[in-house]
């Protein structure tokens, strides 16, 4: 009987150790937000519209170790003197955006429609989504000023909530009116995964590489151009006209290089072919040329990869998005402790499902930073300090920033009214005072839903009344096809060989 007791006695301290060790776990302090580098972004002197908007930690974002790499066939383009994708028939018309500030809606519309083009082996020119129908779904309030200030993160994050509409369904007119968006338009294609590159004003290899994808995303400092010469879509910019790519206004997209193009007023060689967005009549068709790292071009680049991951799906009507956002714009929360590290909670209610055998296919987690290492999982419940009932986990490495849709593998099977906690462990191998928590531009607030800390050491950080957390899944139906070609074509395909050779 003694030794009962002081057994009991003895687990009874232990259990209460433990409580208080837990108990005394430090709650880490989420600093201010990354913010948003301010400037004037209207209309140019001549009433060309520009407005890119970028969160100031992107100056520090670079893209992976090791570099991304050639697509599969062309592993041997980026060694060409020269490449155009507009000569190769790849690019869509030229837009004219006006006056309004939505080069960074045209700029990755661009770029997709072309990828799409490329993979799918159409003319894009068979094609065309809607411009409009973006700037409609983000507010007014969210820009410097109506019709101006937005980048390719809010481009990509409203694809993969939503995806790409038709044209004729939303068609563009000036200005966008913000706010107005139409929830019942018909979606075509649903963005899966997108690579951010960040600053490759002096990686001319990994723009390179990421255009054998396909056309590149980017922006360049326009108003040093208009000061360098006015008449700057006719000529090329020479590469000693350098920025610092903070100061860039305007998104545009590289398609194409020439290593021996001459250089305005320079003995310097080589320069970016770049489709604009102030329509065909402006430059050299709509279209002008650069040297290598002239007025920051390069700063801020993106890409939709095809290689071990999909770029896009076809829109699965049946598809449910769990979120609590309004898009991403790429801004971010740090630690006070200058953590490098994450691990956050997003907490569901499985709302209601099409019919089927509904499952839970994806997590999507938004890396700031390239060479996160992460772990998603997903629990059946969670009380604020303790998860519980682990119900599937996937592991892995991202290469850049950007983006990912993180497949379960099983999908994991799901119905309505469960509670379902979506996990993520993410950390980055990079210096302290870096953004680790991505945070929407806007968001529906949200009470005892996100949960955020450094890592296990600490205590969970409840940000209700703080703000919401980029975190979602994607549900779907079994059995729904959602085919996507996942292959670049063959070089002769697209006439590589034909071109150089």
């Amino acid at each position: 009987m003694l030794r009962r007791t002081i057994l009991l006695s003895a687990t009874l301290c232990l259990s209460l150790c433990l409580c208080t060790a837990a108990l005394a776990q430090p709650v880490a302090t989420v600093a201010q937000k990354s913010a948003m580098a301010p400037r004037p972004i209207g209309p140019t002197a001549d009433g060309h519209g520009r407005g890119l908007w970028l969160p100031e930690y992107v100056k520090d974002v670079h893209p992976g170790k090791p570099a991304v790499q050639p697509a599969p066939g062309m592993e041997d383009a980026p060694g060409d003197p020269s490449w155009d994708w507009e000569a190769l028939g790849q690019c869509p018309p030229v837009r004219n955006q006006g006056y309004s500030g939505t080069c960074w809606i045209h700029a990755s519309l661009g770029e997709f429609e072309s990828r799409e083009a490329i993979l799918e082996s159409v003319s894009p020119s068979s094609f065309e989504y809607s411009e409009q129908d973006i700037g409609n779904y983000y507010p007014a309030s969210h820009f410097i000023a109506a019709g101006t200030g937005g980048n390719a993160f809010m481009v990509a994050s409203y694809m993969s909530k939503y995806g790409s509409v038709n044209e004729a369904d939303e068609p563009w007119v000036l200005p966008p009116t913000h706010g107005t968006w139409d929830p019942n338009n018909t979606y075509i294609k649903n963005v899966e995964n997108w690579h951010f590159l960040g600053d490759c004003m002096s990686n001319n290899a990994a723009i390179k590489n990421a255009l054998t994808y396909g056309p590149v995303s980017t922006s360049v400092h326009t108003a040093q151009l208009d000061a360098w010469n006015a008449s700057w879509g006719t000529l090329v910019a020479p590469s000693s006209l350098t920025g610092s790519g903070t100061d860039n206004d305007h998104a545009v997209v590289i398609v194409g290089w020439d290593d021996n193009k001459p250089q305005t007023g320079a003995a310097t060689l080589g320069a970016w072919k770049v489709r604009n967005s102030w329509g065909s009549s402006w430059g050299v068709s709509g279209y002008f040329w650069i040297g290598y790292g002239a007025a920051g071009i390069g700063y801020s680049s993106s890409y939709f990869p095809t290689t071990t991951e999909q770029a896009y799906v076809n829109y699965n009507s049946n598809m449910t998005v769990l979120n609590y956002d309004n898009g991403w714009d790429g801004g971010a929360y740090s630690w006070v402790s200058n953590a490098t590290t994450a691990q956050m909670v997003n907490k569901y209610t499985i709302p209601s499902l099409p019919s089927g055998s509904n499952v839970l296919r994806a997590i999507e987690v938004c890396a700031m930073y390239p060479n996160a290492t992460y772990t998603v999982k997903v629990y059946s419940g969670f009380d604020g300090t303790t998860l519980t009932g682990e119900l599937a986990s996937e592991s892995g490495t991202l290469s850049d920033a950007g983006i990912y849709c993180i497949e379960l593998d099983p999908p994991l099977a799901v119905s309505a009214g469960q509670a379902r906690v979506l996990f993520v462990d993410i950390a980055y191998p990079l210096p302290s005072d870096i953004y680790v928590l991505p945070a929407p531009n806007t968001s529906t607030p949200q009470t005892n839903k996100c949960y955020a800390r450094p890592s296990s050491g600490y205590g969970w950080n409840n940000l209700t009344g703080s703000f919401e957390l980029v975190l979602r899944g994607k549900i779907e139906v079994l059995g729904t096809p959602t085919p996507t070609p996942t292959a670049t074509p063959e070089p002769s395909e697209v006439g590589h060989w034909e071109l150089f050779e």
